[in-house]
């Protein structure tokens, strides 16, 4: 864990120290026995929560501990220490989310959340008892939602138990009717009269009545915190019975009650420290000497004395190094304080502030100059840290500190203005970026030479990939190009970054050569960086280019080589090798090795599921659904093609739901069902097809053979193969298109001429599948030409092996009628029911019959299932 160490507070994940004085609750600690899935213990502070918890955890072997604070809002920061806690028990578990939180992509919490839980089930592992204390101080929905999403995907060998002052916003009433939940309230943990006198026997040596202990029991409610102070302002006092009698209940008696019998009763220098030191949320002897100007080693003295004192003092750590107040106490020092001196907090503060940023704990140090007001100093650490908080993921964390800063702090700053910029983009919040780029080069003058060289070649990164998330990609390709030139050759972030843009870029926009170049020098440069996780990302790039150009071999070699290494590393879930999974099942696809090629789908899908990433689980289902389609699998091709249409909406990028429906299309056109494949193509009958999308353009051009137009889809294809060869992508589909159209118009020689340079491609790289696809006829086509005789007579075969000849009467539980086979066939050509009715002179009722017949015998589920499957058994012909 020495690199965690790096990242996390370690007293975060230590359970207090259990008080000498504690009072034995053992009906209360056996309400802790594990049931269900998680324990819910709610109470107003001072209540117990955490000295039970401490109580148990000194009891049992395998319980991990996470103290919460207000910084755990941050999405990251929350699952890193989740993590944490949890390596502090089984330091192997966890590596492959952690690997994942300290990727250079932002993870979203479920993503990171699901590898645990996979980590988790698969490890042979003794139960494990997890503590999150502190939990009120959770208020982000994302943080709330997926540790909901958590607890429901729950392993066996886990256990949570969460303390909070509230009532956490959890789906509670779901958990209790399922039987997940246990729950302890105030009720549960106020004390009773015999508790309330075990108490008083320890702290003070004269003990009071039983009329007057029932008395205080009943007048603080039980309260955990209340008797403490009322035991400690009675101690070592003469009259205990009459200083019980009259103790209030309330809180802000309580206070006034602390501030006339406790600080007055101390020593001034222990006040002094009690106030100064107030402000911190965690104490240490060094930070304390810093607040009050002490010699070294004074405020550890200190610390020592008023833990022997039992001045609300709670220890974090076993070595008595950390500390804590009760936070009701702190409160009050905190409000006696603002009393006494409204300035103090303030300098007090920014002393906090000064040792924690001296000491690394830059997030402490950042939110204590914020919470000092101290603008100038909060600007000054998070221009000098923030990007290291940005490369660690806690882009949500730095937005926030950001948030808390006057905008005039911004705009005076070029660091800031970048580091703001940065935090957005991040986060994908693109308005407001453009106004932070503006105000960084506004205020570059001010920048030493060296710092401003750096800041000018931020500023063209981020506006390089800004372009692309406008859709201006060819402008952002040549803006990435043009900011390589202005970025120092050993700043591997940003050349990494800016080569990242520059390969989706250019092979969004067909420029091949360039994107190839991009995504080789990416995967070197983050090899000689280290970061095994960006060069994964680059390897699938690098892939997929290799595909577009039909180079398959290469392609397949540069995936297996990705795979290895995520091997190598134990990286079984990154999503980076879920879209290699999928590049590499395209390339067994096309190879016709469609068990792999299921297999690859399969695993990519199960990535996707893990890590949350819509775009890898459409590619995984609609490779999925190909797969199914080309084994005649039509129901679960059509469930899956469904499942990719859903994950692509749900993206909302254009680009992915026009991909599965082009192939929707496609696998209907294959069918011949020319209904379907005619609402498509007048979807996107106005679309300017460009080279790239060869799918979906070959899938039109196919259309308008289907459709008798051979003419016009000969005027479609041929600029676009011109444009393919022109940039070096795999001409065989716009071959195969061409052959076709030929045909149709019987023009035998041109379209055998297509058909060998197809071959050609076909036999160098293995492609099999794109001729398999192409229907009878190009089985005719093939059977009639006389070059690469092998080769044909192989895709023959295949077509043959892979059709449907299994006649009607054998695959049909029940013959069709006469009557329900027209109905089909009228159907197959995109009939509407009324429509069959009036062709048929017959009742619409009747042709809603007949359906149901078709679709019972059948055995579909729906009229195009029943038209898919009526057309692979050879009943409409």
């Amino acid at each position: 864990m020495s690199d965690l160490h790096q990242l996390v507070l370690l007293t975060k994940l230590a359970a207090p120290h259990t008080p000498s004085t504690l009072v034995e609750r053992q009906h209360v600690l056996e309400r802790l026995a594990v049931r269900g899935r998680v324990t819910l213990i709610t109470a107003s502070a001072g209540s117990g929560k955490t000295t039970l918890l401490s109580a148990m955890a000194a009891e049992r072997q395998r319980v991990a501990w996470l103290t919460l604070d207000s910084n755990d809002n941050d999405a990251i920061r929350f699952a890193r220490y989740l993590i944490a806690a949890l390596q502090t028990l089984e330091p192997a578990l966890g590596r492959n989310a952690m690997a994942l939180l300290n990727g250079l992509q932002q993870p979203a919490i479920e993503a990171v959340l699901t590898l645990l839980i996979n980590e988790i089930s698969v490890a042979q592992l003794a139960p494990i008892v997890l503590v999150l204390d502190d939990y009120h101080w959770i208020d982000t929905p994302v943080v709330h939602t997926a540790l909901a999403w958590f607890i429901d995907q729950l392993p066996a060998q886990l256990h949570l138990i969460i303390a909070s002052r509230t009532v956490p916003p959890l789906p509670l009433g779901r958990w209790r009717g399922r039987g997940y939940l246990s729950e302890i309230d105030a009720n549960v943990l106020r004390f009773n009269s015999a508790e309330t006198a075990q108490l008083l026997r320890q702290t003070l040596s004269d003990l009071p009545d039983q009329a007057t202990i029932d008395w205080l029991t009943e007048r603080t409610e039980g309260w955990v915190a209340g008797l403490q102070l009322a035991a400690l302002s009675a101690k070592d006092r003469a009259n205990v019975q009459q200083l019980l009698s009259g103790f209030s209940g309330s809180h802000r008696y309580i206070f006034d009650y602390l501030a006339e019998e406790v600080l007055d009763r101390l020593d001034p220098a222990t006040v002094e420290f009690l106030l100064a030191t107030s402000v911190a949320e965690r104490l240490t002897g060094a930070l304390c000497d810093q607040l009050l100007d002490w010699q070294p080693g004074t405020g550890a003295q200190m610390l020592v004395q008023l833990e022997a004192a039992q001045l609300f003092l709670v220890a974090l750590d076993d070595e008595r190094r950390w500390y804590r107040y009760h936070h009701l106490f702190a409160e009050f020092l905190r409000f006696r304080l603002q009393q006494l001196d409204p300035q103090a907090p303030t300098e007090y503060l920014q002393r906090a502030s000064a040792w924690h940023a001296a000491n690394n704990d830059l997030n402490t140090a950042i939110s204590y100059s914020l919470a000092a007001n101290d603008h100038q100093q909060a600007t000054n650490l998070i221009a000098q840290f923030g990007r290291d908080a940005l490369m660690r993921g806690e882009a949500l964390s730095v937005r926030n500190w950001l948030a808390r800063l006057p905008a005039s702090q911004l705009s005076q700053s070029s660091h800031l203005a970048l580091i703001a910029a940065w935090s957005q983009l991040l986060t994908v919040d693109i308005l407001g970026i453009e106004e932070h780029l503006n105000q960084a080069s506004a205020q570059l003058a001010a920048l030493p030479q060296a710092e401003q060289a750096r800041a000018k070649a931020e500023i063209a990164t981020i506006e390089a990939v800004l372009l692309r998330f406008g859709d201006n990609i060819e402008h952002s390709m040549r803006h990435s190009q043009a900011a390589l030139e202005l970025v120092e050759h050993d700043d591997l972030v940003l050349r990494g970054i800016l080569l990242g843009n520059l390969t989706v870029s250019a092979r969004l926009t067909g420029n091949l050569t360039i994107a190839v170049a991009a995504a080789s020098d990416a995967v070197t440069i983050n090899q000689r960086s280290g970061n095994t996780f960006a060069m994964l990302l680059a390897i699938a790039d690098l892939g997929q280019i290799q595909a577009q150009q039909g180079d398959l071999r290469k392609a397949a070699a540069t995936y297996r080589r990705g795979i290895e290494l995520a091997s190598e590393r134990g990286w079984h879930q990154v999503p980076a090798l879920g879209l290699i999974h999928v590049g590499l099942g395209e390339v067994c696809y096309e190879w016709n090795q469609l068990e792999q090629a299921q297999t690859h789908a399969e695993q990519a899908i199960a990535i996707a599921q893990i890590n949350g990433y819509l775009d890898i689980a459409t590619d995984g289902y609609r490779l999925r659904a190909r797969v199914e389609h080309a084994n005649n699998e039509r129901r679960n091709s059509q469930a899956s093609i469904e499942q990719a249409l859903h994950f692509a909406q749900r993206n909302n990028v254009g680009r992915f739901v026009n991909e599965v429906q082009a192939t929707q299309a496609r696998m209907a056109l294959i069918l011949g069902d020319l209904a379907t494949v005619r609402r498509w193509a007048q979807s996107v009958q106005q679309t300017v097809w460009q080279w790239q999308q060869v799918g979906a353009a070959n899938t039109y051009a196919r259309w308008l053979i289907a459709n008798n137009e051979p003419a016009q889809a000969i005027q479609l294809i041929q600029p676009l193969l011109q444009q393919t060869i022109k940039y070096g992508g795999n001409r065989l589909e716009w071959l195969l298109s061409l052959a076709l159209a030929y045909a149709a118009q019987n023009n035998s020689k041109p379209a055998q001429a297509q058909l060998e340079q197809a071959l050609a491609i076909s036999e160098h790289e293995g492609a099999l599948r794109g001729l398999l696809d192409a229907g009878p006829v190009l089985a005719q086509l093939l059977r009639e030409g006389t070059s690469y005789a092998a080769q044909r007579a192989a895709i023959v075969a295949a077509m043959l092996q892979h059709s449907s000849t299994a006649s009607a009467a054998q695959s049909l539980n029940e013959p069709l009628s006469e009557r329900e086979i027209e109905v089909l066939k009228l159907l197959a050509l995109g009939h509407s029911n009324a429509e069959i009715a009036e062709r048929l002179i017959i009742a619409i009722g009747t042709v809603k019959r007949h359906v149901n017949n078709l679709l019972g015998k059948l055995n579909a589920r729906s009229r195009t299932e029943a038209v898919a499957i009526a057309r692979d058994e050879g009943l409409l012909h």
